[in-house]
């Protein structure tokens, strides 16, 4: 294994489908030979912006974020950026 960095992403959604609106994106840079982090990145999206780029939400993936626990609910209505700004970063 070459012991150059990676990246990781993780993104969370208001669907299942390709065209899903983004709730979150984070990130992490990462050696996996020395297993040492270097960079993090989370960002939460407007979900009005993501309407405005025509992005799905899907009936059941909303009925699912409300069965989350509030922490991981509240995380996604704080500091929300529109998805271009997010998604430039």
């Amino acid at each position: 294994m070459s012991n150059k960095d990676w990246i990781m992403v993780d993104l969370e959604t208001y669907s299942e489908l390709p065209t899903a609106a983004i709730a979150s994106i984070g990130a992490v840079k990462f050696n996996p030979v020395n297993r040492t982090l270097s960079e993090e990145f989370y960002m939460t999206v407007s979900p009005s912006s993501c309407k405005g780029y025509g992005l799905h939400f899907s009936a059941s993936t909303l009925q699912w974020w409300k069965t989350q626990p509030y922490e991981a609910r509240k995380t996604l209505t704080e500091n929300n950026v529109n998805l271009y700004d997010a998604l430039t970063q």
